[in-house]
């Protein structure tokens, strides 16, 4: 009984963590809206060169004030555009292919592969905000005055993200697929785990590009800390099917995930106790059919071995 217990105590951790993180968004603002005061530069003599422009009436043109980066309330602002935009276009798509597969009498099937039209939508929405929500990661980090990592190559970076994105993307459809396993009474169960993991795995997917995690260290730790992530997912899973449509469900997920991510840097899962979870291999199938995909690009694929499990650092609080 002792293993459901850590189980238990792991997942209201997860739980816990991902509310309570959601207050960080708050002292990035604020560190935001701090402004540097600049010294006024001290004052120097004039060369002969600069007076002798000066009895000749030319004047140099003084240099342009440096460009104001964008504040991450803007930056947030950009990212909710675009998570609201993606959810009307998917709906438009559905609408669409619904209609016109219905002129042959099957509107049910346009409506499906309309549905589907998800996946390579949010392939490309997810290397726009990757891009995007940079300076917001870059803030978190700031916030929590934490070192930035060493910079690896851009060729292994972007490698590492193709591989997350597809492997979120492979184990999205198996997540869909679970609601049709044939058992009525676990079925919902293991659908809620698979939406709540998958939650997880898109909001730490920032954090871990930041720390330059590898693909198979994000997958081991899928795997091994399962409790912790189910536990993390489980509220932005719940709060996006109180909706009474798949719009509105959708909408609901593009306003909380962005907080979600956020909260994601804010995580504490080290643990006071040294009893192994039982590792489930959830990540498998999802795993392998990366590892067949990411083959047939092999100059963006890793090939190294999922490592053994490792403690983690990440009580910064």
């Amino acid at each position: 009984m002792k293993v459901v217990r850590y189980i238990l105590e792991d997942y209201f951790h997860g739980l816990k963590d991902s509310i309570i993180g959601l207050m960080f968004i708050r002292r990035i603002l604020e560190e935001d809206a701090r402004e540097l005061v600049v010294e006024p530069a001290a004052p120097r003599e004039k060369t002969v060169l600069e007076l002798r422009r000066e009895k000749q009436g030319i004047f140099r043109r003084p240099p342009e004030p440096p460009k104001k980066k964008d504040s991450i309330k803007k930056k947030l602002g950009q990212i909710y555009a675009l998570n609201i935009g993606f959810v009307i276009l998917w709906q438009v798509l559905v609408f669409l292919l619904g209609f016109l597969f219905s002129l042959f009498g099957k509107e049910e099937v346009g409506k499906t592969i309309g549905f589907f039209t998800i996946l390579p939508v949010f392939f490309i929405m997810k290397f726009i905000l990757m891009f995007w929500f940079a300076d917001v990661s870059g803030a978190c980090m700031r916030a929590l005055n934490t070192p930035p990592p060493i910079q690896e190559s851009m060729q292994k970076m972007f490698g590492e993200t193709i591989t997350s994105v597809v492997h979120q993307v492979f184990f999205s459809i198996q997540a869909i697929l679970s609601q049709y396993l044939p058992m009525p009474l676990i079925t919902p169960y293991i659908v809620f785990f698979h939406v709540a993991i998958y939650n997880s795995m898109y909001c730490f997917d920032y954090f871990f590009d930041s720390y330059n995690f590898s693909f198979n260290r994000r997958a081991n730790y899928f795997e091994t800390r399962w409790p912790y992530f189910l536990g993390f997912g489980t509220p932005l899973t719940i709060a996006s099917t109180l909706g009474g449509s798949w719009f509105a469900n959708g909408v609901i997920y593009a306003l909380l995930v962005p907080l979600f991510i956020i909260s994601s840097y804010k995580v504490n899962w080290a643990r006071r106790y040294d009893e192994k979870i039982p590792h489930i291999a959830f990540c498998r199938i999802s795993y392998i059919c990366t590892q067949r995909f990411a083959e047939l690009f092999k100059w963006w694929y890793t090939t190294a071995p999922i490592p053994p499990r490792t403690t983690v650092q990440t009580d910064r609080r």
